[in-house]
């Protein structure tokens, strides 16, 4: 339930400013009465503007404003067993045993198998109760002038940062809880207890200075653009992936025996969605035949800067780390491991074109036939912007103080193409026509 007010406020000709607030109150409710989130956010949406000569020629823009995130399901459904089951997970130890019958052989002893995961959400998944959604804080200061013939140019500075995590936490403090399985006493689990709560171990920062310009060369013809330069998009967590826009790290999880990984585990660089420069440029150009009718054509410039990528695999505990274990009942078995850096590496840049044309014959008032032409990546630019990026980790190479190794071995196929969508999109065409009336 959420209720926005806002107001816009002309002082005088020089000054004016926008206030606005927003209030969400969220409560939800899963089966068995499970409370994931009971909790509400007042935030802000504030802005003041500085006409310089009172006639809209030079104008300075400021602003501030805190947005609540999502309450992502994934996280904020982790205590319900609602598309959420247990989950017990074994590593085998035991003697050679091959197909999925074999687990049920005489052969196979339970002390063959160890326990290296238990999730029971109604059981160990605790919840704070303050638990609210993250809140990210930005703050734009940007100034323009007008060109003339509707022409301006722009240049805004971005600040943004990001507080109040939401993140799982493993820790001997959260305390251990038997599960009795199949509720008869007969096989009893041990697990750790994980604490969902807010978080500012977490980091992420961005900032950026964004430049947009138009200029009318005549009534037919004008030139606009933008160019975006990340000063910085970095952090020690990307907590998202394609299709998954909220996951919780391994930060605070295990820290007597994941802490002392540090950066090796958790470094502070660039994220996979950092991009330093982004271009694009067009032009538009208008015909008027008349009753003959009316042709439009724009051309598109597009640049990219290089994606970047970390040199990271995932390696086993080390024996040095897990001899700092103060007694989980499931210690963690991997970890990932990073090697110079987190976004250390890159790909290359792409430089594309863009073309459409676009032809309506009007016919009666405004009834207007029309036909367009588009041409994507015009000049069949076949450059690669991502790539494989599988590393293995050198036991035989040297090993730092905690036994994590220090170099790795390229993938076969490391920083080679893998798939269609590695390379900038190839030539595309689309043709496609309409009525306006």
């Amino acid at each position: 339930t959420s209720i926005f007010v806002n107001d816009k406020w002309r002082l005088n000709d020089h000054w004016s400013f926008n206030l606005g607030f927003r209030y969400e109150d969220v409560q939800s409710d899963a089966t068995g009465n499970i409370v994931s989130a009971d909790t509400s956010a007042l935030v802000p949406r504030l802005a003041a503007s500085y006409d310089v000569r009172g006639d809209g020629k030079y104008k300075v823009d400021a602003t501030y404003a805190e947005y609540a995130g999502k309450y992502s399901e994934s996280q904020f459904g982790d205590n319900t067993n609602v598309g959420n089951p247990n989950l017990l997970l074994y590593f085998y130890a035991g003697q050679d045993c091959i197909g999925f019958n074999c687990v049920q052989s005489p052969e196979v002893a339970p002390q063959d198998w160890q326990l290296i995961f238990a999730r029971f959400p109604t059981e160990n998944q605790i919840f704070d109760p303050d638990l609210s959604s993250p809140t990210a804080k930005e703050f734009t200061l940007s100034g323009g002038v007008e060109l003339g013939r509707g022409g301006y140019a722009k240049l805004t500075y971005s600040n943004r940062e990001f507080s109040d995590f939401v993140e799982d936490f493993i820790e001997i403090s959260n305390g251990q809880t038997i599960v009795d399985v199949n509720g008869d006493g007969s096989f009893l689990v041990t697990t750790d207890n994980e604490v969902t709560r807010n978080s500012n171990q977490p980091v992420r920062e961005y900032e950026a200075l964004q430049l947009q310009a138009r200029h009318r060369i005549n009534n037919n013809w004008s030139v606009e653009g933008h160019w975006t330069h990340q000063i910085k998009n970095e952090g020690n967590f990307n907590g998202e992936a394609t299709n998954q826009p909220a996951i919780s790290s391994t930060l605070g999880d295990y820290p007597e025996i994941l802490g002392p990984g540090g950066d090796r585990f958790f470094p502070v660089g660039r994220l996979f969605t950092f991009q330093e420069n982004k271009v694009r440029l067009w032009t538009t150009y208008n015909l008027n035949f008349g009753r003959a009718g009316d042709l439009g054509m724009s051309l598109l410039y597009n640049y990219n800067s290089p994606l970047t990528f970390s040199n990271s695999a995932s390696i086993p505990v080390p024996a040095t780390l897990l001899a700092n274990d103060p007694g989980f009942a499931n210690p963690p078995t991997s970890v990932t491991a990073f090697f110079g850096g987190r976004g250390t590496e890159e790909f290359d840049a792409s430089h594309t074109f863009d073309f459409a044309a676009t032809y309506g014959l009007p016919i009666w008032n405004s009834l207007e036939p029309w036909v367009k032409l588009e041409v994507e990546n015009l000049f069949n630019d076949d450059t690669q912007i991502f790539g494989n990026t599988a590393i293995s980790p050198n036991f035989g190479g040297p090993l730092d103080a905690n036994g994590v190794p220090t170099t790795f071995t390229p993938g076969v196929n490391y920083r080679q193409a893998t798939d269609d969508d590695d390379y900038v999109t190839p030539r595309e065409y689309r043709i496609s026509a309409g009525i306006r009336f």
